[in-house]
């Protein structure tokens, strides 16, 4: 009875005496637990399979330059957008990387926008026509690590980037030109298997307003407007140096 009176005690007291754990405790935990800072000390684990130590987060703090091939998103009409992707991420601050693209492809028109008031009587064959379109611009990107130790991939990556961009499109039908600003948005999920060198897979959105030059005096701008919108999958290859 003297030793169950005792633990009863201890019971009670115990808990007065912790520390109580606060929101900011599991913040801490999230952000060890799961994500990780750049420029951090490389952590070092042994291999089970060599028994030597061996990288399990690579440097971050360096530039890279990406290569990617992209079609449409709509596994219906997969082939209507072929398209190439260049990047180059200059490192800026921990993992955050200020970014320059440059994207060009071949893109049949109803995959990306409709006929304006121009050219919507011609509409059926305006819209199976395929187009040359390109654009350019700059944004930022940060890299993540929040995946990998969920999946079990210690070298996963995500990437985000958010960019302003210029576009030029080649309407085929009546050789015309239409151009305009525009934004583009990637997320990428990236093996990288050594320090110098990543590949993996990418969804891209894009969004430009573009218009052609006037033919006349007063026409009407419906008549010279389009709305460029599509989203892309694509597989890339980079490397950081």
């Amino acid at each position: 009875m003297k030793k169950l009176m005792t633990l009863i005690f201890f019971l009670g007291v115990a808990p007065a005496h912790s520390t109580p754990y606060t929101s900011q405790d599991f913040k801490d935990e999230l952000v060890d637990g799961f994500g990780s800072r750049l420029n951090e000390e490389v952590e070092v684990s042994q291999s089970s399979k060599t028994g030597l130590a061996e990288k399990t987060l690579y440097q971050q703090d360096l530039d890279s330059f990406k290569i990617g091939l992209h079609v449409n998103s709509d596994p219906m009409t997969i082939g209507h957008i072929i398209s190439l992707d260049l990047e180059y991420n200059a490192h800026w601050y921990e993992n955050k990387f200020v970014n320059y693209f440059f994207y060009s492809g071949l893109h049949r028109f109803d995959a990306v926008s409709s006929p304006n008031a121009d050219l919507a009587g011609n509409g059926q064959l305006v819209t199976t026509e395929g187009n040359n379109l390109t654009s350019l611009g700059m944004g930022i990107s940060l890299v993540t690590h929040y995946l990998g130790p969920l999946l079990g991939i210690s070298n996963l990556e995500e990437s985000v980037s958010s960019n302003f961009g210029f576009a030029f499109m080649g309407e085929s039908f009546r050789n015309e030109t239409y151009s305009g600003p525009g934004v583009k948005a990637d997320f990428g999920l990236n093996i990288r298997p050594a320090e110098d060198y990543y590949y993996g897979l990418e969804f891209s959105w894009n969004h430009y307003a573009v218009t052609r030059d006037v033919r006349f005096d007063g026409e009407d701008v419906a008549n010279r407007h389009l709305s460029l919108t599509w989203a892309s999958i694509g597989v890339n290859w980079g490397f950081y140096f």
